[in-house]
């Protein structure tokens, strides 16, 4: 078995330093690391925040016994969760089996009971129950994938029908364990079948996976990078810690998680980190974007006919005036000179042209028709010339000033 150019370096300095582990750092993140679990007696399914450095553990969510074991979850956001539950009913659509029912758990803030628990469907694909999901993780498309302990393959599953979609056998057995995405798109798998357990690279087109860091003998539950970073946590059912691990042979001995300060038992379940926490947490500034944290990151959308400078309103139409107001596009017609002796015409391709208005005035002085025996004046925009009775007709059809003494 050939094994990456980091693990075989991780080996080397294991070898030099006379450490059992390689430490990996937890880094500073804002991200959320959520955990669920159902103890094998009394089997009270329960949702968990976990601090990332410290591994200690604040409940969110109390889903109780309906459905329980969960043994898979998947993080919409810091609030809406998709999991993989068992159907205890008399129908049995698990078949005996576990782990068959997808839904959906919304928490409530500051109460361990949620604001909504909906079962959306029995996961299958065709007619065929695909039970036993044990690790689910979101893409940044916003798809969920989930794997089966039972046929070791990995399926695409609808949020909305709990439809499967068989993307393909992975080749190892994938018992326990769980998938997750990092930021380089890349899906992790973790499975514990001995010597053979660890770090799991699969193909999220073909499902085919290949090994890439082994741990043997170690055995983790679930599996989550933060954020769907470059940094995961690993929790283990058999030691009850918290461990870190950067895909690049650092994997810490873990941390002890607790609970109100006491050790806590993590039977099994899952761990998973959404990419985003909400809405606000998307959040980019932007005016003209709707920004909105969904299953597989922030997104934002353009509104339409939003604007923050004029030249973004430009709809290549020269009889309009192109201007962005309280962040909306306004295109009002531009033609008007406001010049009531024009009038105003327009061509969209060539422009506006003003024309003159015969006999058209804004004032007096525009009316002189330079005639000593007319009184020029302007009236409702209209030049009158009105003949003087100092003068009188002359021979040639015009009028004269009569001189005094004349």
């Amino acid at each position: 078995m050939r094994f990456p150019k980091a693990v075989l370096i991780a080996a080397f300095a294991l070898l030099i330093s006379g450490a059992s582990e390689v430490s990996a750092t937890p880094p500073s993140d804002d991200g959320h690391l959520f955990l669920i679990d159902t103890p094998f007696s009394p089997q009270v399914t329960r949702i968990y925040e976990v601090d990332p450095a410290s591994a200690a553990l604040s409940l969110k969510g109390d889903l109780g016994l309906s459905y329980s074991p969960v043994l898979g979850m998947a993080a919409a956001d810091a609030l809406t969760f998709y999991v993989t539950g068992t159907d205890t009913s008399p129908l049995d659509a698990c078949q005996g089996l576990r782990s068959c029912l997808l839904l959906k758990v919304v928490l409530e803030p500051g109460s361990p009971t949620p604001a909504e628990i909906q079962l959306i469907g029995v996961i299958q694909q065709g007619s065929s129950v695909i039970p036993e999901i044990t690790g689910l993780t979101f893409r940044q498309d916003g798809q969920l994938f989930g794997i089966s302990q039972v046929t070791y393959s990995l399926y695409r599953i609808d949020i909305t029908s709990a439809a499967a979609t068989l993307v393909g056998p992975a080749g190892p057995e994938l018992h326990g364990g769980d998938i997750t995405f990092d930021d380089q798109d890349r899906l992790f798998a973790w499975t514990n079948i001995g010597a053979g357990s660890g770090i799991y690279l699969m193909n999220p087109d073909t499902g085919l996976a290949s090994a890439y860091e082994l741990h043997p003998g170690v055995d983790l539950a679930g599996m989550a990078t933060l954020k769907h970073g470059a940094i995961a946590y690993g929790a283990s059912a058999a030691s009850n810690r918290l461990h870190t691990m950067d895909f690049m042979g650092g994997f810490n001995s873990g941390v002890m998680m607790t609970l109100d300060g006491s050790q806590f038992d993590h039977s099994r379940g899952d761990l998973d980190s959404p990419y985003c926490n909400n809405d606000t947490a998307c959040d980019d500034e932007d005016l003209c974007t709707a920004d909105s944290c969904s299953p597989g990151g922030c997104l934002h959308d353009a509104i339409a006919g939003c604007c923050v400078f004029d030249s973004e309103c430009d709809d290549g139409n020269s009889c309009t005036q192109d201007q962005c107001e309280s962040n909306q596009c306004m295109n009002p017609p531009a033609i008007d000179d406001f010049n009531v002796c024009t009038l105003d015409l327009c061509d969209p391709a060539s422009g506006t042209l003003h024309l003159p208005i015969e006999n058209c005035c804004l004032n007096e002085p525009t009316c002189n028709d330079f005639n000593d025996c007319t009184q020029d004046s302007c009236d409702a925009n209209r030049c009158t010339h009105r003949i003087l009775n100092s003068c009188g007709p002359a021979e040639n059809g015009t009028v004269k000033r009569y001189e005094d003494g004349g």
